[in-house]
């Protein structure tokens, strides 16, 4: 049997819109999937996220109920030290400082300053430097 030349040329036409078709539907796919793969991180994510701030309640959690124990020798000290426990099979680390060890260097007074920085192991001028610079960060006026 004997094709004619239109039957080869619609043959041509129809093979190259299949093949366009297919890369079309090929992107498609692709595109599809990207954005369902990017959900299924943020999914993903944000679970993780939920099981971190978690886990963070309960350290702050249990370092309540280590500080209030009744027992002295159970109880949490505020001193830097760290504690471990287990939640959800999960381990936890955890410290706590007392705040009220803390110098805030916006309103302590000289006085204090001065003995802060005499535990510092520089030269007397520059703990007097040090000092007239925290001084002079706090007031008002650009003068030295």
């Amino acid at each position: 049997m004997i094709q004619s030349p239109v039957n080869n040329s619609q043959s041509g036409v129809i093979l190259i819109a299949v093949l366009w078709i297919t890369t079309l539907l090929a992107l498609l796919v692709a595109g599809f999937t990207s954005a369902v793969l990017g959900d299924a991180r943020e999914v993903a994510n944000r679970a993780d996220l939920v099981r971190v701030q978690a886990l963070a309640e309960a350290g702050v959690a249990r370092a309540s109920l280590g500080l209030l124990e009744n027992l002295e020798e159970n109880r949490w000290i505020a001193d830097g030290r760290q504690y471990d426990f287990t939640v959800d099979g999960l381990e936890v680390t955890l410290s706590i400082l007392d705040e009220n060890g803390r110098i805030d260097l916006n309103k302590a007074n000289e006085p204090l300053l001065q003995s802060l920085i005499t535990r510092i192991d520089i030269e007397q001028e520059e703990r007097d430097a040090l000092l007239a610079a925290i001084l002079d960060w706090r007031d008002s006026d650009d003068a030295k």
